[in-house]
């Protein structure tokens, strides 16, 4: 029996103690499934919570006032005549806003040459008073119809002829008066 009782205390009962601390680490330290699903849900609120509250418009609403925008509508008219009626107001709002540039795309996609030159020749006149030349040469050069173009083409190289005056005459004449002093220092 003693050797019954010496089996049982060193081997035995170490066998449980171990298996009794496992059971017991596993129960705190393991999640059941239903404990997962509820720290799941608690994390989602704080998640929730942290985030900014966002409008769902502000995703679907663009700015109706932007050009780009405005020509994504113009775009979807049906019918040549009616967008290109909207397609001058787009150019011209667009030279008012000094931006001949994105006016000079939409003109391309004007309908009839005869349209698309009186829209381009707006271009060129902006382009002129901003004093864009290379913008305005490169509208010009889309112009249909060599009278119409030649007759842009003029108009550009007065407007370099004009400033290139205008250059020259607020240019200061060299004076001679840094030579005279010149002279004088060497007596």
């Amino acid at each position: 029996m003693i050797n019954k009782s010496i089996l049982a205390t060193a081997i035995v009962a170490p066998v449980l103690v171990g298996y009794l601390l496992l059971q017991i680490e596993y129960s705190f330290f393991s999640v059941s499934g239903g404990a997962s699903r509820t720290l799941q849900k608690e994390a989602e609120k704080v998640l929730i919570s942290l985030e900014e509250p966002k409008e769902a418009e502000s995703f679907i609403e663009a700015d109706i006032g932007d050009l780009e925008v405005l020509f994504q509508v113009a775009k979807n008219i049906y019918g040549s005549e009616p967008r290109n009626k909207e397609y001058a107001k787009l150019v011209d709002l667009s030279i008012a806003e000094n931006k001949p540039g994105f006016a000079f795309v939409v003109a391309e996609n004007v309908y009839g040459s005869a349209d698309r030159n009186e829209q381009y020749y707006k271009i060129v006149q902006a382009c002129l008073k901003l004093e864009k030349y290379t913008l305005a040469l490169a509208v010009a050069n889309k112009i249909y119809g060599s009278t119409e173009r030649n007759k842009v083409y003029s108009e550009v190289i007065e407007a370099g002829i004009r400033k290139r005056n205008s250059q020259v005459a607020s240019q200061p004449e060299p004076s001679n008066t840094t030579s005279s002093s010149l002279v004088e220092a060497k007596l």
